[in-house]
């Protein structure tokens, strides 16, 4: 995976979030967005704070109903959403037996380094490998 300016390829991808944009807008218009993009206002602390200064939020956040849809928000970063990702995974992986838990951990490490072609490509492998087991021969 090659980083150009410090950004890895798939933040530079997908990145649809807080961006210099964000600096000129009031709190009140970025919790108006927010609340359009998540269908929740239970995010609004998010936009008192700039990103690098509201991972407290962002963490007092992971566990809430709706959470998976501050995914879906351009108020936070490309960065935070992977934070928070791996913080709701850590979460799931620490409620199951440990011996399985292990090789989840390993194989979302392995996972989450990888750039959007490979991801895609895995995913796509895995399927293809689950096809097999189920003895399906469809598309």
């Amino acid at each position: 995976m090659s980083v150009r300016d410090g950004v890895p390829p798939l933040a530079r991808e997908d990145a649809e979030s807080w961006d210099e944009t964000k600096e000129h807008e009031s709190r009140t218009t970025r919790e108006e967005e927010l609340i359009r993009e998540t269908s929740s206002g239970a995010f609004g602390a998010l936009c008192s704070e700039r990103p690098g200064d509201r991972w407290p939020v962002v963490q007092g956040l992971v566990d809430a109903e709706d959470a998976s849809r501050l995914l879906l928000a351009r108020e936070l970063t490309i960065e935070e959403k992977r934070e928070f990702v791996d913080l709701r995974i850590e979460g799931w992986l620490r409620a199951i037996p440990d011996a399985l838990s292990r090789d989840l951990r390993r194989d979302w490490a392995r996972l989450r380094e990888l750039g959007k072609a490979d991801l895609e490509l895995d995913a796509i492998e895995r399927v293809v490998a689950l096809e097999k087991l189920r003895g399906s021969r469809g598309a």
